[in-house]
């Protein structure tokens, strides 16, 4: 009994240090990532949108990348939408050829910085919408109606990371 005693006790201060050495190399890991700026789009307006029929299509649960976010925090996401001339997708500009469009170097799952004034959207977001045909150079946060945050933000910054 003594023995087994000893051998657990062991155990548990080796599986400890095991896990305070994962802890140390990952957070070693993630401070020696160097973020590379790609692309840099200045003046962009923002505004907040719900997952609802009036403000996007008829299945508002499902991104244009096809996420679909039935049930899901959508507070704690941090995913965005993008007005067509900042997103590049050949397969949409080969169907719909419309000039302007999806021409832009952000891609659906692509990870952008944002920086303004509102420490609310500053931060990181990521790219799983777009906004109508109509909206150029904007950025549209998607939140919930219950508990997310409103507003209109100028002058933003978005960087591609």
């Amino acid at each position: 009994m003594k023995n087994t005693l000893i051998i657990f006790i062991v155990f548990l201060i080796s599986f400890n240090q095991i896990k305070h050495l994962l802890y140390s190399e990952n957070n070693n890991t993630i401070v020696e990532i160097k973020e590379t700026i790609k692309d840099k789009y200045t003046n962009i307006v923002g505004t907040v949108y719900h997952l609802e029929v009036k403000q996007c299509d008829s299945n508002p649960y499902e991104t244009a990348d096809g996420t679909n976010l039935k049930g899901k925090n959508i507070n704690k996401l941090r995913y965005v939408a993008l007005s067509r001339d900042l997103i590049n997708d050949r397969y949409r500009d080969k169907l719909h050829n419309i000039k302007g469009q999806w021409k832009g170097k952000i891609h659906f799952g692509d990870t952008i910085r944002v920086i303004s004034d509102n420490n609310k959207i500053n931060g990181l977001w990521i790219v799983k919408d777009v906004m109508n045909k109509r909206f150029k150079n904007k950025i549209d946060f998607m939140q919930d109606k219950n508990g997310g945050f409103y507003g209109k933000f100028e002058d933003l910054t978005i960087e591609l990371i």
